[in-house]
């Protein structure tokens, strides 16, 4: 199993990466590298939408790698994620703060579902 990654909008604004099973961070990294071929075409804006809840477990070391998650590796991405079934012990220690974490340019929302997700999208087009 692993991690999975798909456009989840026509417009090619969202990617959506999603935890299959049993799974590890390296396969998550993985599959974000491997959608980096998907940005080339594209302007910016893109956010990332890391779903966890098809995962088995979270593995250890989290709170590092969900810091990482809205880093921009590419001139195309947003530096902004929104990550949907965390545990809210670990969005705690990630340091969240009314479920959201923000560090220099890089902003994580943390939520339940994807129709909180798109609420959080919604919002955040409509700030620009």
């Amino acid at each position: 199993m692993g991690f999975s990654y798909r456009w989840d909008d026509d417009a090619h604004t969202v990617m959506r990466y999603s935890a299959e099973g049993d799974w590890n961070w390296n396969d998550y990294h993985k599959a974000v590298r491997m959608s980096m071929f998907e940005f080339t075409r594209l302007g910016q804006g893109v956010i990332s939408l890391v779903d966890l809840r098809g995962g088995s477990k979270i593995p250890a070391g989290a709170v590092g790698h969900i810091r990482s998650m809205a880093k921009k590796v590419s001139p195309a991405q947003a530096g902004r994620a929104i990550i949907i079934g965390l545990d809210s012990d670990i969005e705690q220690k990630v340091g969240a703060v009314n479920r959201e974490f923000r560090h220099d340019e890089q902003l994580i929302r943390f939520v339940d579902s994807d129709e909180d997700a798109y609420a959080v999208i919604k919002a955040w087009r409509s700030q620009k």
